[in-house]
Formats: C-alpha cells, sequence, structure tokens
C-alpha cells in the first residue's frame, strides 16, 4: 500500500497544504524557511498519531508522548499555524482509495495535547517544557498503517548503525542482507559487521586480515550503512529524512540513490527527501538515466516545489514534476533553494 495523497492544515509553515499523486521517492525543494522540513515532520507525525500498533503494543507511553513532542518543537504553540492554537492541526491521507484523518488540538490551561482520530477516543498527552531529543519510529510488525523513520539534519549515523545494528539485526542472514546492499551500491567490498565487547561496531573488508573500527571510516560510508540498517528493518514502508546530501560525495549521492530506489521497488515503499542540493537531485536523473530498468520495474519519482504565492503570501504551493520531467528539470539548471 501506498500513500497516494496527503494534506496537512495549521501545522507551521502551513495554513493548508495538498500533496497528490505521490511516488516511491518523493523530494521537496524550495526556499529556505517555505516548509519543507515541516513537510517531513507533518507525515511522520501524522502516521505516529494514526497508528494504534505504534501507540498501543510498542511504545511505552512516556515514549510516545516524547516523540509526537519532538515534532512539535520549539513549543507546542509554535507547531500552530501563526500560533493559533484555538485551531486544530489536521492531517489526513488516503492510502489505496482509504482515507484516514487525525487532529491535534492543545489546551494551555491544563497543559495537555490532545491527540483525536476517527471513531477512537481522544488520546491526552501531558505537556512537560523540557528538551526532548530526536527520536525515530522503529517498529517490526505488519499493520494497517505506514511504519515510518524520521532522520533529522541531528542524525549521528554512527550511533544510528550501532543502535539497530545490536537491536535489529538478529541473525547472519541479516547481516548478510545488509553487507549485500552496501557492496551493490558501493566500492568497497565489505565482509562482516561485528559488535565488539565495548560496544563498538567494527567491520571487515575485503583483503584486510583484521576488523576495523566503523568510526574510522569515512562520514559517507557510515551514513549509508546507518540508512541501510534503518532501511532493512522488518515492515518499514515509509521514510523520510532531511538534507541527505550532507557528508555524501557525488559518487555516494548515486550510492544514496541505488539504495533508495531499490528499496522502494521491493513492495511499493515511500521515501520523502527535503533536499537544497541540485546536484543530489542531478545524481537521480544519472542514475536513471544509465540504469533505465529501474523506471521499466515501475520507479516513480516526485519533484515538489513548494513556493508561497503571489498572490496569497500566506498560501504555500506544491508544483508537482515526475520522472519524466527530471532530464528537463536538470537541463534547465533550475534553482532548487
Amino acid at each position: 500500500m501506498m500513500l497516494e495523497q496527503f494534506t496537512v492544515e495549521n501545522f507551521k509553515a502551513f495554513k493548508h497544504l495538498e500533496l497528490k499523486d505521490l511516488g516511491h521517492i518523493n523530494i521537496f525543494v524550495g526556499d529556505n524557511n517555505v516548509g519543507k522540513t515541516c513537510l517531513l515532520q507533518a507525515l511522520a507525525l501524522s502516521f505516529l498519531t494514526l497508528n494504534p500498533f505504534i501507540r498501543f503494543k510498542y511504545l511505552r507511553e512516556e515514549k510516545y508522548a516524547s516523540l509526537i513532542l519532538y515534532f512539535l518543537q520549539p513549543s507546542v504553540i509554535d507547531a500552530f499555524y501563526k500560533h493559533d492554537f484555538e485551531q486544530l492541526i489536521r492531517m489526513s491521507h488516503i492510502i489505496s482509495d482509504i482515507k484516514d484523518s487525525s487532529s491535534i488540538h492543545y489546551d494551555p490551561n491544563r497543559e495537555v495535547i490532545e491527540l483525536n482520530r476517527q471513531q477512537e477516543e481522544p488520546i491526552e498527552i501531558k505537556f512537560y517544557n523540557s528538551p526532548i531529543c530526536p527520536s525515530i519510529t522503529r517498529m517490526r510488525e505488519h499493520c494497517l498503517f505506514p511504519l515510518v523513520a524520521f532522520l533529522p539534519t541531528t542524525t549521528n549515523y554512527l550511533e544510528l548503525a550501532r543502535e539497530n545494528f545490536v537491536h535489529f539485526v538478529d541473525n547472519l542472514k541479516q547481516e548478510q542482507e545488509i553487507i549485500s546492499v552496501i557492496q551493490k551500491v558501493t566500492e568497497k567490498k565489505l565482509t562482516s559487521i561485528r559488535y565488539s565487547t565495548n560496544s563498538e561496531l567494527k567491520i571487515g573488508l575485503n583483503g584486510m586480515e583484521r576488523l576495523l573500527p566503523l568510526a574510522s571510516m569515512g562520514d559517507g560510508f557510515i551514513k549509508l550503512l546507518g540508512l541501510t540498517t534503518v532501511l532493512k528493518q522488518k515492515d518499514l514502508s515509509m521514510f523520510c529524512i532531511d538534507e541527505p546530501e550532507n557528508g555524501f560525495h557525488y559518487k555516494t549521492q548515486t550510492s544514496f540513490w541505488k539504495l533508495l530506489a531499490n528499496w522502494s521497488l521491493e513492495g511499493d515503499k515511500q521515501s520523502f527527501i527535503a533536499t537544497h542540493s541540485y546536484e543530489l537531485i542531478s545524481c537521480l536523473n544519472d542514475l536513471l538515466t544509465a540504469d533505465p530498468t529501474l523506471l521499466e520495474r515501475g520507479l516513480k519519482v516526485r519533484v515538489y516545489r513548494l513556493e508561497r504565492d503571489e498572490s496569497d503570501p500566506e498560501k504555500i504551493n506544491a508544483i508537482k514534476m515526475t520522472e519524466k520531467n527530471l532530464a528537463t528539470l536538470v537541463g534547465m539548471d533550475l534553482e532548487v533553494r
């Protein structure tokens, strides 16, 4: 099942924004402060509030609350469009022709956030004014709603790789799957991944007798390995990442797109990327040109440029381009910042 349409209202930069005809790979570009990161947050927040499995089965109450509050930073009032918390934050989507929606209400007198979903009792979260650390929703069993991973710009990919390897790589087969993915998208001949007794992740490379600390490798390789450990989690079907180009050389950016494209085609999975990088989009176009089988297998690419409406500055439009327009977009050298 794929997310086909998404609407958000009264959330941070957005009074109202609607995305239609979403694809496997969805890229958000536009000026600074137009709402690219906010859109990623809205997508992740929507499926946190909607997903009953996450809420009732996998996360303790305080962990679920901290995840919700993370996406409402820097303060709950700031999460509402123009700080108008008397209006509801609303998020709705269509997945395989099935419609669903949720809303968020804030009561400042009681310091309570109320989450509402159709045909369910509302959930109240007591708001405490304390720092919330970035988190990722990482669930392992199938459910009706997308299981989502959100990686902000502040993600520590070395720590991410270590944590995911410890918690989600249960056997040699899973380790070999991760190694196989890395071998397909990079030139490095990875042979093994080991978790040492001092809580350090080490890797084996072809031709090297000793295991090397992952921390000794380049940032691009560490980032790719961290991303792979996320994407190989069971039943993950939605992936949001903010400015993935940071720390990636041009060749590694191509590896990043290979990784996402192949993951997407495993079973109608979707990624959402916010970027300022023209080079990152150019890399994707180069990959699709060099490997036309990706499009032949049904890969759908969407680029949405977020722009303020000239006649109504409060309105933000999402101008859509598809994989058919990608070469033209790159050829025009269109500004993506």
